[in-house]
């Protein structure tokens, strides 16, 4: 069984804005580090913040 993880991706940032995409599962096999050429990322919004 993979890991099931919660990813958050920013895009833009500045000091009145942040521009990020949640991504909902980040499934990997086995460990990490063997797992991250084979993950998949559901989109499941964006959002801009002011």
């Amino acid at each position: 069984d993979g890991l099931l993880l919660h990813s958050k991706c920013i895009l833009y940032k500045s000091m009145g804005e942040e521009i990020s995409i949640w991504g909902w599962p980040l499934q990997t096999e086995g460990l990490l580090v063997s797992g991250l050429h084979r993950r998949s990322i559901t989109i499941l919004s964006g959002q801009l913040v002011e």
